[in-house]
């Protein structure tokens, strides 16, 4: 114990440290480098400045040292599935690292390019699809595992990509990241599943060292890469701990863990068919772009800087979402509460989202 305690603090360090040093390196590199995030320029865009868009790099070599010390330290040697995790959160982190250092693909191809890895994952990992809530859900019998395939494939995608449209705002991916996985590792370890547990602390700690730079400096991003690969281990891990019957884990305590960002993509969808626009092109009307502009027209008055009003915006959706599965957590054997806090939550959604609007359209109105 005491020994994976210390690969933690390592990761966490390795974590931090090296997205300080990025930083740092970024100072001395010109506003125009590949590795920068151009500062905003439209109302999509809520950052005021040249920031470091690899981030996610930082968190995935540290994971990567801790992962390999565990291995070499601890009686926890890796599983198959634990391994098959590693590959594939390697290669959806660099689908996105290679977009975030070349710029050069749409929306639509990566879609298409996590779809694909998506199915090859879901036929390779063995997540235990006999059960994963598919036959709760729809009722759909086992006799046609294909059908299970191809939700879990389009479950995947689905929540991994929903992570990367919420990364707006700073420490709000990182933190839905660590809001998720906290609860999931906890299930883990209570199904004494302890390599698969050792495997999220060991990210966990590499997301928080990540975090805290990205939330109180907004001077690095996470990246697509950092997105996906945070997306794919909740995604991932939320199969695997709801996947058995013999578990007794609800379904729903899943997607409660990963309530923001589901419930904040497909209500991004739904907003944009009902207008006619592709559900691909990127808007200014999700959440924590609202929270931002109404924060920034209240405080015009007062010298803050808009990195900071950046921050604060995320803090309502990140304590509300810690509020939500530490619930989640609490009643995570019992699908009716759950059910219930789900249908609560898209309610105060709704609600909190129109008041937004609201705001926002009578701030323009008066300014």
């Amino acid at each position: 114990m005491e020994v994976a305690s210390q690969i933690l603090f390592i990761v966490f360090v390795l974590s931090l440290g090296s997205s300080v040093l990025l930083i740092y390196i970024g100072n001395h590199l010109e506003p125009t480098s590949m590795f920068f995030d151009p500062s905003s320029d439209n109302e999509r865009k809520i950052h005021g400045q040249h920031t470091i868009r690899v981030g996610g790099l930082c968190l995935f070599l540290a994971a990567s040292v801790g992962l390999i010390l565990k291995s070499v330290f601890t009686d926890l040697a890796a599983t198959s599935i634990g391994l098959k995790l590693s590959v594939f959160s390697t290669v959806f982190f660099l689908v996105g690292f290679v977009e975030d250092i070349a710029s050069r693909f749409s929306a639509r191809a990566r879609l298409l390019a996590l779809a694909g890895i998506s199915i090859v994952a879901t036929l390779t990992i063995d997540f235990p699809i006999d059960s994963v809530g598919i036959y709760e859900f729809f009722g759909l019998i086992p006799a046609y595992p294909e059908i299970t395939w191809l939700f879990v494939a389009f479950v995947i995608v689905g929540v991994t990509n929903a992570y990367n449209i919420v990364d707006g705002a700073n420490g709000l991916c990182a933190g839905l990241g660590l809001a998720a996985l906290f609860p999931l590792a906890w299930v883990l370890f209570e199904l004494a599943n302890y390599n698969l547990w050792g495997f999220g602390l060991i990210y966990i700690s590499a997301i928080f060292g990540f975090f805290l730079i990205n939330f109180l400096s907004g001077r690095i991003f996470l990246g697509d890469g950092g997105a996906y690969l945070i997306g794919f281990l909740c995604v991932s891990f939320s199969l695997i701990a709801t996947g058995p019957k013999t578990n007794n884990i609800s379904p729903w305590f899943a997607i409660l863990v990963n309530a923001y960002p589901i419930t904040e993509t497909i209500f991004s969808i739904i907003r944009r068919c009902v207008v006619r626009v592709s559900p691909f092109q990127p808007d200014s009307y999700h959440m924590h772009t609202l929270c931002f502009n109404l924060l920034q027209r209240r405080l015009s008055y007062k010298a803050i800087s808009p990195s900071i009003i950046n921050s604060l915006s995320a803090i309502p959706i990140l304590v509300s979402s810690v509020v939500v599965s530490f619930l989640a957590l609490v009643y995570r054997k019992d699908s009716q509460y759950c059910v219930a806090l789900l249908t609560l939550y898209v309610f105060a959604y709704l609600t909190a989202y129109s008041f937004l609007r609201k705001m926002n359209s009578k701030q323009k109105h008066t300014n």
